[in-house]
């Protein structure tokens, strides 16, 4: 089986041992269920005062391992996220932003989106929000994270419509209320648990918008991979999710790349 993961992460978690922290034993991990592309974010960044530090360290240690491609995580709430954003649309592995607006307090509305939208849009990256980051209910109770509200959050994305996002680890519940509502966005299955999972998403809704992601190593792989692999569903069905879906939505971001190639522009300045 052919498998893009949209949604992991690299690094340390204060409250608990992460069975695969390190970059070479998630390596072999992923390799060995068959994953052939892991978009990646850095751990650090989630509770760090220098989230694009954290990125850094981490595009740092990639360096030209093609099997990764950094998320970098922007905070909206940092004076030089603009600078990080700018590094992002330059940089030529990278395809997607993520934004954790609980965990780098800030609201997530339509003023706080609008100036970074128009960056983006126009560069064809696409930004990921997770409604949260773990399952809540092996959250270490002073944290008391409780997750982007479903429909809140799918109205404010609603508005840029020219911009494309994933929203990783919604549950099941969240579908009925925002599946409608965010045609500009794919949904990955990390935390939705119907049984069994793609059978019930083709039945209810379509399975064009949905991206498979591992969120290792807060999850097991497994987990995930299993949704594939007892699916029950034609191969077909079954591609889109693992790979198809997630390499149409970075299609934009491939082409401007290519366009700007044909014109003489160097990749990392365009």
């Amino acid at each position: 089986m052919n498998l893009i993961d949209c949604s992991s992460w690299y690094g340390k978690w204060p409250f608990k041992d992460l069975r695969y922290s390190d970059l070479p034993t998630m390596e072999n991990k992923l390799k060995s269920c068959g994953i052939k592309k892991v978009f990646i974010s850095p751990l650090d960044a989630v509770f760090s005062q220098a989230a694009h530090d954290a990125n850094d360290k981490l595009d740092e240690l990639l360096g030209d391992n093609a099997f990764f491609s950094l998320v970098p995580v922007i905070d909206l709430m940092m004076p030089d996220w603009r600078e990080a954003v700018d590094k992002a649309i330059a940089a030529e592995n990278v395809k997607i932003i993520k934004l954790l607006p609980e965990y780098h307090l800030y609201e997530l509305n339509e003023e706080k989106l609008e100036e970074l939208v128009e960056k983006t849009s126009a560069s064809g990256l696409v930004i990921s929000v997770p409604f949260k980051i773990e399952d809540p209910r092996g959250q270490y109770p002073l944290l008391d994270i409780k997750g982007l509200d479903p429909v809140k959050t799918a109205k404010v994305l609603s508005y840029f419509r020219q911009q494309k996002f994933i929203i990783n680890n919604a549950y099941w519940r969240d579908l009925n209320d925002i599946y409608y509502i965010l045609e500009n966005a794919c949904f990955d299955i990390a935390m939705l648990e119907p049984v069994p999972p793609l059978k019930k998403i083709k039945e209810k809704y379509s399975l064009e918008r949905f991206v498979f992601a591992a969120n290792c190593p807060l999850f097991y792989p497994e987990g995930n991979l299993n949704k594939l692999k007892y699916a029950g569903l034609p191969q077909e069905d079954i591609d889109k999710v693992a790979f198809k879906n997630i390499e149409k939505l970075l299609t934009r971001r491939t082409i401007r790349c290519l366009i700007h190639q044909n014109h003489g522009i160097n990749i990392k300045t365009a």
